[in-house]
């Protein structure tokens, strides 16, 4: 009788109430949101919380930060897909992280708000990429009980559980922070850049090949429509990337991508050390605060001029 009342009565209006309301204000969907009012777009920047801190639309014409914390290379995959085919908005250039964390496996089975990425998720698909367990986690995550997972995220905060939260900033898709890493010392930004690290690769592989073949499908994907790939990696701290490398180097990564790519099929452009020696420029040991991210974007606006992907660069 339980087990009736509960499928039947209890888990459709936890779905709702997590979906409608606790979830309503989430960033990536105040995010999706603003991508639906868009009417033309040119540049697309996709990516994790690394690239929605770091490129600001308002320095690049005709662009949306399109990136969620998180995001994998799979879904990333997903997502291009249902945006661009067809391509209706217009887009010319997508932008896509090539990050050192980009790769880890500790991505490859964590979807943040699966009640939000089941719109894009293939779970056909996504089956044959990681498994048919982990898909099916996914899909119980995503259609039948996704207030678990969403209650991690709400955490036990009232006014997320009631929907009064209040909501960070968002301007086309970017999420600015004004943190200053530099404000703490030495001990304290490599004491956190470890925690940070850790979290990243602890117990997880460095290059998981499911996600270098996603990231290789995103390149095919885009290359069919006629879009062009820009790769970026995005800047860290110092404190970051020492303890990072140790783990797995740029060198070894970009590698493992030219060894499957014609070079001539993306850009890359390496910032990974544009701050090097500048912690005020990071809101923790690896985003970019306000003021980074508006030097990192007028930098990549010009940068992509040069490259012949838009028109006008970004205005310092």
């Amino acid at each position: 009788m339980f087990l009736i009342v509960y499928f039947f009565v209890i888990n459709p209006f936890l779905f709702s109430y997590f979906d409608n309301i606790v979830m309503k204000n989430s960033l990536i969907r105040r995010a999706h949101r603003q991508f639906d009012n868009l009417d033309s777009l040119n540049v697309l920047i996709l990516g994790d919380s690394h690239s929605q801190a770091a490129v600001n639309p308002d320095f690049i014409p005709d662009a949306f930060n399109f990136s969620a914390d998180g995001e994998s290379y799979i879904q990333t995959l997903y997502k291009s897909v249902s945006i661009l085919e067809p391509n209706e908005l217009g887009v010319d250039v997508v932008i896509v992280p090539l990050d050192l964390h980009s790769f880890s496996s500790f991505r490859t089975e964590r979807v943040n708000d699966p009640l939000y990425w089941r719109i894009y998720m293939d779970f056909g698909d996504l089956a044959g990429r990681v498994g048919f367990l982990t898909t099916f986690s996914i899909f119980v995550d995503s259609w039948i009980i996704p207030y678990v997972g969403n209650l991690q995220l709400a955490g036990l905060d009232l006014d997320k559980l009631t929907g009064n939260q209040s909501m960070q900033k968002l301007f086309l898709g970017f999420q600015p922070m004004n943190y200053s890493f530099g404000a703490i010392s030495h001990t304290e930004r490599e004491a956190y850049a470890q925690r940070i690290v850790a979290h990243h690769f602890e117990g997880s592989q460095a290059l998981d090949e499911r996600l270098l073949f996603s990231l290789l499908d995103i390149v095919d994907f885009c290359l069919s429509n006629d879009i062009e790939v820009v790769l970026i990696s995005y800047p860290v701290s110092d404190e970051y990337l020492k303890q990072a490398e140790c783990i797995i180097s740029r060198e070894e990564m970009v590698y493992s991508i030219n060894n499957r790519l014609n070079e001539n099929d993306v850009h890359y452009l390496d910032y990974s050390r544009l701050f090097s020696g500048s912690s005020k420029f990071f809101a923790d040991s690896d985003h970019l605060n306000t003021m980074g991210a508006r030097v990192l974007t007028c930098r990549l606006a010009d940068d992509l001029e040069r490259l012949n992907l838009t028109a006008i660069s970004g205005d310092m």
